[in-house]
């Protein structure tokens, strides 16, 4: 990968992050909830498959 397309993605990314609500989740605009299962989720439950 060269430096202009590392420094590209790198804004984007920060800029597309950027635009997330506080409370709301950044792609679907859902609004955040105690009750949202991924607060429960841990390191082992993510399993690489084939491993």
């Amino acid at each position: 990968m060269n430096r202009a397309f590392s420094i590209l993605l790198l804004a984007a990314t920060l800029g597309l992050t950027a635009c997330a609500e506080t409370g709301t989740y950044p792609v679907s605009s859902d609004q955040c909830a105690p009750t949202d299962p991924v607060k429960t989720l841990d390191a082992d439950d993510c399993v690489v498959p084939g491993t």
